[in-house]
């Protein structure tokens, strides 16, 4: 698995597919929530866009912070930082990736100006690692 996400999928040149992060799994409570579907190449750009979306919009792991105006978002973007920067759609900042997507990260006007004028601080919340166990 390492091997088919680091050295083809993210290879720079390759897909170039920052959204690809919220359709890995390693099965952590971090991570974007399994899909009960499988992928497939007719339907991938429409699976990877409500992939993003659902992971943006999931509070336990992307939110805005009211009292500190900062966006606390995934561990996953600073990792990742540079698949978000290789000029996607034509961005290449987190700043531009969370502005396309500000309807699906903040929850009030204030916060989503915030990330339109790509002003919002942003602060990585720690990755949970503890086993996703079946419920």
């Amino acid at each position: 698995m390492n091997d088919i996400e680091h050295g083809m999928i993210r290879k720079p040149g390759n897909y170039n597919e920052p959204r690809i992060h919220f359709a890995i799994n390693r099965a952590s409570i971090g991570c974007p929530a399994l899909r009960n579907r499988a992928y497939t190449g007719m339907e991938l750009e429409e699976q990877l866009e409500a992939a993003t979306r659902a992971f943006l919009s999931d509070r336990s792991r992307n939110r805005s912070n009211e009292e500190t105006g900062k966006l606390e978002v995934s561990e996953i973007f600073d990792w990742y930082t540079e698949d978000f920067e290789r000029g996607w759609q034509g961005w290449y900042s987190l700043a531009q990736f969370f502005a396309h997507y500000r309807d699906s990260l903040a929850d009030t006007p204030d916060v989503k100006e915030l990330l339109t004028t790509g002003n919002a601080e942003i602060r990585f919340l720690d990755f949970n690692w503890m086993i996703n166990e079946k419920q």
